[in-house]
């Protein structure tokens, strides 16, 4: 299986990675969101490129260190139950992870220029 992310949303990632102040991770998870191309348009090695680069920055931080469901310092926006009341849901959940996505986000931690971009990706590897 491969990974490549679409030009479209590199774009965004370099142009973020490009800023010499603060980097706003809201705006720049909104701007790849608007860069993802739809699944059905998309060849299998895009749509795991856009689902790495767009799944790295919907983890939130926990306040005061680890902890969540997963005893890390990153948890899930947001769980839940599933009907059947007792399988639990994680939204992103590092379920849908693998090692070629922690091997891109660890390889765009050591090439981003902007600080807080590389510790986003070197944290969540």
């Amino acid at each position: 299986m491969g990974l490549i992310v679409p030009n479209a949303m590199e774009e965004v990632i370099q142009r973020f990675g490009s800023y010499t102040g603060p980097v706003d991770e809201d705006d720049l998870s909104s701007e790849l969101s608007k860069a993802t191309p739809s699944r059905e348009t998309t060849e299998q090695d895009q749509f795991r490129g856009s689902f790495a680069e767009n799944v790295a920055w919907h983890f939130m931080r926990l306040a005061g260190g680890k902890g969540g469901p997963w005893g890390t310092y990153w948890a899930s926006v947001a769980s839940g139950v599933l009907a059947d009341r007792s399988t639990p849901f994680y939204r992103p959940d590092v379920a849908d992870l693998d090692q070629e996505i922690l091997a891109h986000w660890i390889s765009r931690s050591a090439t981003m220029k902007h600080p807080a971009i590389c510790a986003r990706y070197a944290d969540l590897a």
